[in-house]
């Protein structure tokens, strides 16, 4: 049996110096800041936020591909990592040990606000997408290519989840939208598990979840 030893890259900082950190969580593992590192949340996928957010409690858990990007404060003696718990061991992915002695003066770096359009709710047009199928899920009334799928179809295609009852990609497009138009869509989750949803080149907003209001009420982006 083989052990596998990787090295963790280690950065040295000097203190008193702001360090822009960007973590992003590869989709299908999640992400953790694991120590505090005095840091500010600066901004989510992109996105940035008008005022720096301070990073309170540990660990920090990031979402399934999501990016969030810290502004990190060194502090003389407080050398940090950022680990990986997502698998059965933490796996530190990068070291920063601080040195030299100092305090910061001045302002904190801010970023700069992305143009974004307001959304118009009130003439936004609605669509429902309803995730069907999996392991312990609804496998009825699911079609491929025209044909509804029964017994070991489903083994034989290889398609065992759907959306609106449409296995894989469906003929026709969900939907077409204008240049700026607001478009709200309501993901129901019927399966089992749960899923990370997201769109692709464009901007969302989360709304609500389980008829219930979030106070995120952050815009999110995942580059095409």
């Amino acid at each position: 049996m083989k052990k596998l030893i990787l090295n963790t890259p280690a950065v040295a900082l000097t203190v008193a110096v702001s360090l822009p950190v960007t973590v992003f969580a590869h989709g299908g593992a999640s992400g953790i800041v694991k120590e505090r590192m005095d840091a500010k949340i600066l901004a989510y996928n992109g996105q940035p936020l008008e005022k720096p957010e301070m990073l309170s409690y540990e660990p920090f858990l990031l979402g399934f591909a999501q990016r969030v990007d810290l502004l990190v404060i060194s502090k003389e003696g407080r050398s940090f990592s950022l680990e990986e718990l997502s698998g059965q061991e933490p796996f530190p992915y990068a070291n920063f040990k601080v040195i030299g002695s100092g305090k910061m003066t001045g302002q904190l770096p801010l970023l700069k606000p992305n143009s974004i359009p307001k959304s118009d709710l009130a003439k936004a047009s609605h669509h429902k997408l309803r995730m069907t199928g999996g392991a312990m899920g609804q496998l009825d009334n699911i079609f491929y290519k025209g044909k509804r799928l029964e017994g070991r179809d489903f083994m034989e295609t290889r398609q065992f989840w759907a959306f609106n009852g449409i296995a894989n990609l469906p003929a026709d497009p969900f939907f077409a939208a204008d240049h700026d138009e607001t478009i709200i869509v309501e993901i129901i989750n019927d399966t089992a598990f749960a899923h990370a949803m997201h769109v692709h080149g464009h901007h969302f907003q989360i709304l609500e979840r389980e008829g219930s209001s979030v106070d995120e009420g952050r815009h999110g982006r995942i580059p095409s």
